[in-house]
Formats: structure tokens, C-alpha cells, sequence
């Protein structure tokens, strides 16, 4: 006999899919975001006004109460490891998470997660030599959990909870970026731009289509709204929306709520244009930019805890999962 179609997948299976690709992408925006840091420290012989304006942004981005001075925040993020926010944590936490369906990832996904763990411990000693190195280190095994997660999994129910996971993360990086971009940043700052940019991996794409112009309007518009860009926002939508649709258990008749959830976020983010962030004379409107980020956020928190509240239910046997349609 034939078999095509996996016999069941626990709660707690899903639930560590999920949340290990949201703490591997979690830990990525961070990479990105202390290397572009410390790249603008390196050239500095003190901290610059753009270091610090990026240092405040991390911190908020990544919710961490961390200290004031610059050179104690990028300390924190690092090696802080029992503290939420710190990238250490969100690797150790991403590590624990593996750990517990060691049996479901395949032998090439469990010596990257073994890789990720032994710098987590590196980063927990407390040495802050090379860690330039250490960053890229760890981008470059984090793409590679991603590329193992996406291409190797079986096209059955594990394979959508860290799709989902990881859509859900970035998203949200992105909304939180605009939120403290609209509050606090000088978007007219070309050096801030460009850093904003080149953390999301977008700089060499804008500056082919854009040559030397830099400004809030085009930066913004490929950040949120070009669906080229695999980073952006509305390309997160897209695939969330998409997704909604193949999880486990939603049939073509069947509006559950994270499929209306997800049609909310589709329909606020596909109905905003570019122009409506600016005033007709060409300044930024701060208010609406952070409006939108708040709404989104909130659509964005709401669907996550609707996929929570349907199928991380740890006391349901295994193959309820299977019979809801994986």
C-alpha cells in the first residue's frame, strides 16, 4: 500500500515549528541589524550620531529594556542570554525549541541547530573578540536553518507552521522598524537610509533602480510595498494570506479566524498607497505612517494568536491535526 499523506502531528510538534523559525528570524534581524553597528563603529573613532540613533531603534525594535550608553546596549543584545530581547536569548531559545522534535528534523537541520547552539555558549562566555565574525557566523547558519526548513520538509502540516512562523516574524520586524522610523528617526538623513536599507538586504536593488537619489518616499515604498522584494512587507502578506488557506483544517468554505485575520492584514496593506504617508507638498505625515504600523501590528499579534489558539493544543492526540485536513 501507498502512502501520501502524514499520519498526524501533535500540538507541541507545531508549536516548536512555529516558534523555531519566529526565533531564528528574530535572531537574524538582530544579526543584521548589531552588524550594521558595529560597521559604522569600526569607522568611527567615537560613536557617531548614526550609531546611536540605530542603537536606540534596536533596542526598540527588539523590545529590550537594555541600558543607555551604546557600548553596554550592544553588549546586552549580544551575550544577555536570560534576557528577552538579547539575540543570545532568541538563539538559545531557538535551540531549546529544536531540541524538543529532535526526532522530526532531518540529521542536516540538527548539525546547523548544534552549530547555532555551540555560538549561542560563545556568546554567553562573554567574549566580544571577532564578533563581526560571529555575526556573519551566524546569518550564514540561520539562511541555512531557513533554506532546510523550506526545501526538505514534506509538503504536509509541518511544513506551513514554520512558513508561518517566519512571515509572521518579519513582518513584524518591518511594522516595528516603521513605528520607531515614524516616531523618532530623520528620514531626510542619507546615511540613515542607506544603513535602514542595507540592514534588510534591499541596497543593492535600490540603488540600481534609484542611482544616487535617497529619499523617505522610495525607501518606504520598497520597504512596504514592492512585492519584489522578499523582505518587504506586503511580500510577508502575501505569503501569510496564501498560507492561511493551506493550514491544516481550512477548506474552501471554511472562514476560520485566522483566515479572516489574514484577509484583514491583505486588504489594510494592499488598500495603502505610498502617497497617502506624505503631504501633497512632499513631507512626511509621521502620524499616519505610525497608524498604519500600530493597525498592522495588531492584525499581525491577532493572527499569530489565532493559529495558538487552534492547533497548539498540547492534550489533543496526534492525529486530530491530520483528521482537521493535513
Amino acid at each position: 500500500e501507498i502512502f501520501r499523506k502524514g499520519i498526524g502531528l501533535p500540538g507541541r510538534v507545531a508549536d516548536n515549528l512555529f516558534w523555531m523559525a519566529r526565533y531564528g528570524e528574530r535572531a537574524e534581524n538582530q544579526c543584521r541589524f548589531l552588524r550594521m553597528v558595529l560597521e559604522i563603529n569600526t569607522d568611527q573613532t567615537g560613536p557617531s550620531a548614526l550609531q546611536s540613533t540605530l542603537t536606540e531603534i534596536l533596542s526598540e525594535v527588539s523590545g529590550s529594556p537594555g541600558p543607555d550608553q551604546n557600548s553596554e546596549m550592544l553588549n546586552f543584545m549580544l551575550i544577555r542570554s536570560a534576557d528577552p530581547g538579547s539575540m543570545a536569548h532568541d538563539l538559545t531559545a531557538l535551540v531549546q525549541s529544536g531540541r524538543r522534535i529532535r526526532d522530526r528534523l532531518s540529521e542536516d537541520t540538527r548539525r546547523v541547530i548544534s552549530g547555532l547552539e555551540e555560538i549561542a555558549d560563545f556568546l554567553r562566555r562573554d567574549d566580544m573578540m571577532e564578533v563581526s565574525e560571529v555575526l556573519f557566523q551566524i546569518i550564514l547558519l540561520l539562511t541555512s536553518l531557513t533554506g532546510h526548513l523550506s526545501e526538505n520538509m514534506s509538503r504536509e502540516a509541518s511544513y506551513f507552521f514554520p512558513r508561518m512562523g517566519r512571515r509572521l516574524e518579519r513582518a513584524l520586524f518591518l511594522l516595528r522598524l516603521i513605528y520607531s522610523l515614524s516616531r523618532s528617526a530623520p528620514l531626510d538623513w542619507w546615511d540613515f537610509l542607506d544603513a535602514i536599507l542595507r540592514i534588510n538586504d534591499i541596497g543593492i536593488t535600490y540603488r540600481r533602480r534609484y542611482r544616487s537619489r535617497m529619499d523617505a518616499r522610495s525607501v518606504l515604498d520598497i520597504l512596504l510595498f514592492d512585492r519584489t522584494n522578499p523582505r518587504s512587507l506586503v511580500f510577508q502578506v502575501d505569503e501569510m494570506y496564501s498560507m492561511s488557506e493551506e493550514l491544516p483544517g481550512v477548506e474552501s468554505a471554511d472562514k476560520s479566524r485566522e483566515r479572516k485575520l489574514a484577509l484583514e492584514l491583505y486588504s489594510r496593506v494592499h488598500l495603502t498607497e505610498i502617497d497617502s504617508f506624505f503631504a501633497a507638498d512632499g513631507p512626511l505625515l509621521p502620524d499616519r505612517l505610525m497608524s498604519f504600523s500600530l493597525e498592522c501590528q495588531k492584525l499581525t499579534f491577532a493572527l499569530s494568536d489565532a493559529i495558538s489558539d487552534r492547533y497548539f493544543q498540547y492534550q489533543e492526540k496526534s492525529q486530530q491535526m491530520e483528521d482537521l485536513g493535513a
